[in-house]
């Protein structure tokens, strides 16, 4: 099933519809919890909106980088999304057109997701198994927040059984109506913001 092990902006396969619909930029995983000043940090990185030019992580939390997609021209050639972090978590695109696709992004350069089809598949990595603190983080502006109630899928990792998928180890996704966030972890339990 395509994107079963890992992917960003459609979830694919058995527990469609996860179809994210708008624009995602600077997506970032982490094998710990980031601190207040971490994320206040990445906070501030957003200030930047050149195109192909996304700011790096600070120090503090380079090291614990796994996966780091910024969508960025230079790390978009032919379509695969090249991972920043150095852990070789490249992902391709599918289904997407490159000439509709890139978009100006919060932090350079973006990915602009359909809502249909379009997903950047993970290549299949241990790194991104996260099993105990870690952090997932991405800049989101979705097309409308209103309509449909599609799980819409930020970031996945496993495989999918149903609508509730808790067979994902983890599931960053939006409800497209209304617009909250959810976390779907392993054990299938669910928390909202």
């Amino acid at each position: 099933v395509v994107g079963s092990d890992g992917s960003i902006g459609n979830s694919a396969g058995a527990c469609a519809p996860g179809h994210f619909q708008g624009a995602l930029d600077d997506v970032r995983m982490y094998n710990r919890e980031l601190t207040t000043d971490d994320i206040n940090r990445l906070y501030q990185l957003g200030g930047t909106t050149k195109i192909n030019n996304t700011l790096r992580s600070q120090p503090s939390t380079e090291g614990s980088l796994v996966g780091h997609w910024t969508f960025d021209g230079k790390d978009m050639p032919n379509g695969l999304a090249k991972d920043s972090s150095g852990q070789g978590n490249n992902g391709s695109m599918q289904n997407m057109s490159t000439s509709t696709a890139y978009v100006s992004g919060r932090m350079g350069q973006a990915l602009h997701f359909d809502g249909t089809d379009d997903l950047v598949n993970l290549s299949v990595s241990s790194a991104l198994d996260l099993n105990s603190n870690y952090t997932l983080s991405a800049w989101v502006n979705p097309d409308t927040i209103t309509g449909a109630t599609t799980k819409a899928t930020i970031i996945k990792r496993g495989s999918n059984a149903s609508n509730n998928d808790p067979l994902a180890q983890y599931w960053l996704r939006m409800n497209q109506a209304g617009g909250a966030l959810a976390f779907v972890t392993a054990d299938g339990t669910t928390a909202q913001t």
